[in-house]
């Protein structure tokens, strides 16, 4: 019987067709990562490298944590990053804190890490981070459904957990996100469209997000949920953005690994589900 890894990519195989190719994967815990990239593609990846961190229990357990992907397309520095944050309606400061414990420690112990004393999303020139963050929205439950049933997600936005947390400065800074315009994902019964009526009634949430650093050469072309599938207590996120790359040899470098000779760029659609 094959892994719950090898399963996932079996089918994600199968759903992209033999166009596209795996580059890297890692499964830590309940978190699963694989970047895959266009047959065509293949060809200018290189130093494809993989790590990930533990953020549960005691930075011990493998319950939450977060894994990373890092590449080079053409001479162009690429970072996805995808992780399980700290659960629970109040517990801001804990996913903050995993937060920065994966952007500063993930590739610590690698060249990459070694290297610069940064955190890692500031090394790469297109860093994507997506997952499970567990931000919940700060209100009353049934007040925040009919606002939801109402369509009133402008009232909800200023409310979001994560959406405070970067506005004040504890976590994300720097990162950009297209605006939230579907409901939230989380939580769900499961098999229904009905929001939680377990005996916890966890208020409905924006949990699972994708967010990267803003560049120029990254312009994001969908971002929403899958409403129709009601196999979880979630509702599956994805995101669409055009990337420009860089190919050729450079020779000047910074803090960034980054290209900073003017060889024309070239374009390719990433897709994040």
């Amino acid at each position: 019987m094959p892994s719950s890894k090898q399963g996932w990519e079996d089918n994600l195989q199968k759903a992209m067709s033999p166009d596209y190719v795996l580059i890297g994967a890692r499964s830590f815990g309940a978190v699963h990562l694989s970047v895959w990239i266009r047959q065509e593609l293949n060809r200018l990846v290189s130093d494809v490298q993989i790590d990930h961190v533990s953020v549960g229990i005691g930075n011990m357990l493998n319950n939450k944590g977060g894994i990373g992907v890092a590449f080079l397309l053409g001479s162009t520095s690429c970072l996805f990053i995808t992780s399980h944050l700290a659960a629970g309606h109040h517990n801001t400061v804990a996913r903050n804190d995993d937060f920065h414990r994966i952007n500063t420690k993930l590739f610590a112990n690698t060249p990459i890490g070694t290297t610069f004393d940064k955190p890692v999303t500031t090394l790469f020139d297109r860093a994507f981070w997506m997952g499970d963050l567990n931000y919940r929205i700060e209100g009353d439950k049934a007040a925040i459904e009919n606002l939801i049933k109402s369509n009133k997600l402008d009232f909800l936005r200023p409310h979001d957990q994560l959406t405070m947390a970067k506005k004040r400065g504890k976590a994300f800074v720097g990162f950009k996100e297209g605006k939230l315009t579907f409901p939230p994902t989380y939580k769900f019964d499961a098999g229904t469209s009905n929001y939680d009526t377990s005996v916890k009634a966890r208020i409905p949430a924006w949990t699972d997000r994708v967010l990267w650093r803003p560049s120029h050469h990254i312009e994001q072309l969908e971002y929403n949920c899958c409403k129709d599938n009601t196999y979880s207590d979630h509702r599956p996120v994805y995101a669409a953005f055009t990337v420009q790359y860089f190919i050729g040899p450079h020779t000047e470098r910074d803090e960034r690994v980054r290209v900073r000779k003017p060889w024309a760029p070239c374009g390719c659609q990433c897709n994040i589900l």
